[in-house]
């Protein structure tokens, strides 16, 4: 029964927001962890090009202005409550999973995982701030 539900609100979010608020919803609303370097490869990997035009042009850009407009309507710290009234397991779908770094990382090659490239950037900070690795950072 979970399974229609989430399926129903799969689809009813792509036929009002589009394919890819509908998939990142139904990714993040998932009942389960995500295995964080295969969701990193999921949004991370090239679509065929049909279906990238196809996110591109569905909904009408009218309706998603209009979509848009109505969600910079309500008062701004509504929405800034909302954004940080988050469950740790949405953040965890693509941030790192040692630091949970909320900023960029540092992609030395396109190899790198993003476990790998957010512990270049600790790296990276730690030089330049010239720390020695014992200190208690926030």
């Amino acid at each position: 029964m979970v399974q229609l539900a989430r399926f129903s609100k799969l689809v009813s979010d792509f036929i009002d927001r589009g394919l890819l608020y509908a998939i990142a919803q139904y990714r993040i609303q998932t009942p389960f962890p995500l295995d964080p370097v295969k969701n990193w490869q999921f949004w991370k990997n090239p679509k065929p090009t049909w279906l990238e035009n196809f996110a591109k042009r569905y909904p009408s850009e009218s309706k998603r202005k209009a979509y848009i407009d109505e969600m910079l309507k309500p008062d701004h710290a509504v929405g800034i409550e909302a954004h940080y009234d988050v469950s740790n397991d949405f953040y965890a779908l693509f941030l790192d999973a040692q630091y949970r770094f909320y900023t960029c990382a540092r992609f030395l090659s396109e190899k790198d995982t993003l476990e790998q490239a957010q512990a270049n950037k600790v790296e990276y900070l730690r030089k330049l701030l010239n720390l020695s690795g014992q200190e208690k950072i926030l």
